[in-house]
């Protein structure tokens, strides 16, 4: 399947420099209710029943439908893997935290996207599918999809991401210190910088990417973090490639493009749980 590149970048006009998702601005879950946490549980080892060792990471994502969360295959599929072991995913919405907050669903089942390879850079798309419907309210509610036929990119136009990524890379929170929800804006420019920077851009067709000149946009739990047009339609997925590109001037974050005919049939058909062969 194949989807035409994006990249975006971010603007330092009406953007103080830095500010991003990595050292970004905080705003309120009612202001993006689409957005959601993902908790990843670490099973406890062998011989080893403390809950209070069990550790967790949170990534980002957008609900789709009121059943269905989008986000990247590249930060929950098991290493080495194109399997995701639901049983220790937990979705929050609402929540204005990383840590904690929110209501909470258990994931009954997923879909990656059939090109998403650990190997390759093609294809980091995730749907997850929850046990309960989400009542839409005033800090959770569904993002609609863009629609490609309808949508394109101009310079300039303004995107917005959202997560709850860490402000610096390698983060460690102070006592008493909470990490919430970021945004940045990220105006649209030449698809021409990502290829002169990332050696894989000309091979996917698939990716899309953001920020570089303000040093940030990226940081650890970012991965699957949704991106907004100004119309509030989704139109990416993000998908950093590596961390130690988090963050670094002139290094764009990656994103997963949602803007092509294909990619958009292929979420809108199973948007609603797999598409039965």
């Amino acid at each position: 399947m194949k989807t035409t590149l994006l990249c975006i970048v971010i603007a330092l006009a009406g953007i103080p420099q830095g500010l991003a998702i990595s050292a970004g601005t905080v705003v309120q879950i009612e202001d993006h209710p689409y957005q959601v946490a993902i908790d990843k549980y670490a099973p406890l080892p062998d011989g080893d029943d403390d809950p209070s060792h069990i550790t967790h990471k949170t990534t980002s994502g957008a609900l789709l439908t009121s059943k269905t969360v989008i986000t990247s295959a590249r930060s929950l599929a098991d290493k080495g893997t194109v399997n995701v072991n639901v049983t220790l995913l937990t979705v929050r919405v609402g929540a204005q935290r990383r840590d904690t907050g929110g209501a909470s669903y258990k994931v009954v089942d997923y879909l990656l996207h059939p090109a998403y390879s650990q190997l390759q850079v093609d294809g980091d798309v995730l749907l997850l599918y929850l046990d309960a419907e989400v009542p839409s309210r005033s800090d959770a509610h569904t993002v609609p999809l863009a629609d490609p036929s309808k949508t394109s990119m101009v310079p300039g136009e303004k995107l917005v991401l959202t997560g709850y990524g860490n402000l610096t890379q390698g983060e460690v929170l102070a006592d008493g210190e909470v990490r919430q929800l970021q945004a940045a804006a990220l105006p649209f420019v030449n698809q021409d910088v990502c290829k002169d920077i990332y050696r894989f851009y000309d091979l996917s067709t698939v990716r899309a990417c953001a920020g570089g000149l303000a040093k940030a946009t990226c940081g650890d739990g970012n991965n699957g973090a949704p991106v907004v047009n100004w119309r509030g339609e989704l139109v990416g997925v993000a998908s950093p490639e590596a961390k130690e590109n988090c963050g670094v001037l002139g290094m764009p974050t990656v994103f997963t493009s949602l803007l092509t005919a294909e990619m958009h049939q292929w979420i809108t058909s199973n948007a609603d749980g797999k598409q039965k062969a």
